[in-house]
């Protein structure tokens, strides 16, 4: 199940928290289990901004970027991350109406 969270949903640690608490596994369980670790999460915050991107190239306008920053909230990661991921994001000249 912890795989699931992690892996296959990409969900942060909050996200995968919740996830197993909603399938019965109590708070205790599921904290011993799950470690926080950082690094792991930057690294699937940026597969799913590089996934979420596709071939846009980096280049977003500030309603794509604001659903993708909306979209990995979602999923349980914090404002920290988010923005570590998205720094090199740069926002395209054209506006969208």
């Amino acid at each position: 199940m912890k795989r699931e969270a992690l892996e296959k949903k990409m969900l942060a640690y909050q996200g995968a928290k919740v996830f197993m608490m909603k399938r019965g596994l109590p708070a205790e369980v599921v904290d011993s289990v799950l470690g926080y670790d950082e690094e792991r999460e930057l690294q699937n915050v940026q597969k799913l901004v590089d996934k979420q991107l596709g071939s846009k190239e980096n280049y977003l306008t500030k309603r794509e970027k604001r659903r993708l920053w909306n979209f990995l909230a979602r999923r349980g990661y914090s404002s920290g991350i988010i923005r570590k991921a998205l720094k090199d994001v740069s926002l395209s000249e054209e506006e969208d109406s």
